[in-house]
């Protein structure tokens, strides 16, 4: 069996997504390939896409906010937009590679990959099961552009959503989002700390901004090494922007480790008695499967905002759009170890499926049923 990912080059959440998934496969055997799409418009155009969308993520996110929200209102499953008409422009080139692979399924971990899908999938006929997979706790507003045989959600709250975008209730599986099996278990957390040289009294404080260190966090990094009590240690993890590491490095705060871009999470979150970070959708769910009461600081917006209101509406984070109000819920919510404990409870109760696995077992089911198809088609 062959299984072909389709990402898109506008940052590492979807290609995170994907590659948790990858780690799954290859546990059981199966071969999969994950490829940019993006990349099949033209190699330099998806770098240009990339840098440009790391720059309007760290320094323009109230240009991405607006833009989202304009295009929530503009949606109309019956109307093709530039978006679809422009990464129409690589579908051949995908068409031939799909052709050549030989694949069972596809999944598509971004709205981008899967229009281009929904070109092919109309312009050639292609038959193979082909799924998108929702990687934030809403409907992208480019989904009603999007026509594939089944779609993946967070969960069953944004069925709603995906029906009024013109899709069909048998089409919508709640999986939840997957992330890396590391984060389906938790370690003893002074055991962890041990490991990492953390203390072992006092609460551990984890701060991150996504993979590209977005937002104020040199700001709520000093204020929480200032704020909390002095035997507590805050951890801020700057991703790949250098720029940040290099400028918090050079704070002199004991309480205060700065770490660049690490593989480490699942254990910074082992040892954490708490998480402050933006509502990516994927280390959203990240810190919720590790049951990490989580502090959100919306400072971008777009999907972000209702990964935010989702999240606080069920009681699995708080949070403000203010650096100075997420500094003082952090600084109140580690002086509450019940606030903590009930926080943990409900997130272990609402997260509590291994998404990775469901959404496998699926796709090898189903492209099980296909590639029979396919052999009995040419018996006859």
């Amino acid at each position: 069996m062959r299984i072909l990912i389709l990402s898109a080059n506008t940052g590492e959440g979807h290609n995170s997504t994907a590659k948790a998934l990858m780690e799954v496969f290859a546990q059981q055997g199966v071969d999969c390939q994950m490829e940019d799409t993006l990349a099949y418009l033209n190699k330099g155009i998806s770098k240009l896409i990339a840098g440009g969308h790391v720059t309007i993520y760290r320094y323009c996110s109230k240009l991405f906010d607006i833009t989202y929200r304009r295009m929530e209102k503009d949606m109309d499953p019956e109307e093709y937009s530039p978006i679809y008409e422009f990464l129409s422009l690589g579908t051949t080139k995908l068409y031939k590679a799909i052709m050549q692979g030989d694949f069972d399924a596809i999944l598509c971990v971004h709205s981008f990959s899967a229009m281009m899908m929904t070109r092919i999938r109309r312009r050639w006929g292609l038959k193979i099961p082909t799924y998108l997979l929702t990687t934030d706790y809403t409907c992208w507003p480019t989904s009603e552009q999007c026509d594939v045989d089944y779609y993946f959600l967070p969960s069953k709250d944004q069925a709603a959503a995906f029906i009024r975008a013109g899709h069909s209730r048998l089409q919508l599986i709640p999986t939840g989002i997957p992330v890396r099996q590391a984060f389906y278990h938790r370690e003893d957390q002074s055991l962890v700390r041990q490991r990492l040289g953390l203390p072992q009294a006092g609460n551990v404080v984890l701060l991150m901004c996504g993979s590209m260190g977005c937002g104020p966090i040199e700001g709520v990094a000093r204020a929480l090494a200032e704020k909390l009590p002095k035997d507590a240690m805050v951890v801020a993890v700057c991703g790949s922007n250098q720029k940040l590491y290099h400028a918090m490095s050079q704070i002199q705060n004991p309480r205060l480790r700065v770490l660049g871009y690490t593989k480490n999470i699942p254990e910074y979150m082992d040892a954490a008695d708490l998480i402050v970070t933006k509502p990516g959708g994927l280390s959203s769910t990240e810190a919720a499967n590790k049951a990490l009461p989580m502090v959100f600081l919306n400072t971008i917006g777009a999907c972000e905002t209702r990964n935010f209101d989702y999240f606080l509406s069920r009681g699995y984070a708080l949070g403000s759009s203010k650096p100075e109000e997420v500094v003082a819920l952090a600084v109140q919510l580690a002086a509450d170890p019940r606030k903590r404990q009930q926080m943990s409870e409900v997130l272990q109760k609402d997260f509590c499926i291994n998404s990775a696995q469901v959404i496998v077992d699926r796709m090898c089911k189903d492209g099980a049923a296909y590639r029979e198809s396919q052999m009995a088609a040419a018996v006859r």
